[in-house]
């Protein structure tokens, strides 16, 4: 059964989203000689309610409000300045679930976790586990989330993982970027493998 959400951010204690395209406000742990480490996260908090009052099979189910998580998320980010133009940078951020007493694990998704170099003359390379440059670049910011809802654009297979990304630096106002991600296959039995195997 989906619920509509009433109140989406009931409360939110927010250092920063993160990413490409949004401001950054986190909480500085270290930073000196050319050297940066910052926490970052969101305590996100919303109430559902409310939908139908019966499930598929017509049996009557609760629709009563209850609180629910709104993608609460943790991270790091670090710097290291290498020159005067090239700079060495990693994230790794975790998703966690803020509305309930979850024992069985701390987290339940790393989100980000990758590594890069950047030049404000050559552009910037990444690679590991990182949204698409598409989303940081297009698709995010013309977004409108409504508890997983309505957006703007939207893939089935997720960027996330396995991936190398270019992007220029800003040319007058302008960036292009390049990214490549591997889909593997390996570990899952025949029966979870999709039909064209691994694929880029």
């Amino acid at each position: 059964m989906k619920r509509s959400v009433k109140a989406v951010v009931v409360t939110a204690v927010a250092m920063a989203l993160g990413g490409v395209g949004t401001s950054v406000n986190a909480a500085t742990l270290y930073d000196e000689e050319g050297t940066q480490f910052d926490i970052y996260g969101r305590l996100a908090m919303g109430v559902a309610g409310g939908g139908p009052g019966v499930d598929s099979a017509g049996q009557k189910v609760s629709d009563s409000a209850e609180f629910v998580d709104v993608y609460s998320r943790l991270g790091f980010r670090l710097s290291q300045r290498i020159s005067n133009d090239v700079s060495a940078f990693g994230r790794l951020e975790w998703r966690f679930t803020g509305d309930e007493r979850n024992t069985e694990q701390g987290f339940n998704e790393i989100r980000q976790s990758y590594l890069g170099l950047k030049s404000e003359r050559y552009g910037t390379v990444q690679a590991g586990n990182f949204d698409s440059l598409y989303y940081q670049f297009v698709s995010a910011p013309f977004d409108v989330y409504l508890d997983r809802g309505l957006e703007f654009s939207s893939t089935g297979l997720q960027s996330r993982g396995d991936a190398i990304g270019y992007y220029t630096p800003t040319l007058n106002g302008f960036t292009t970027f390049l990214q490549v991600k591997h889909y593997s296959e390996r570990g899952l039995t025949d029966a979870e493998q999709r039909r064209e195997g691994s694929v880029c």
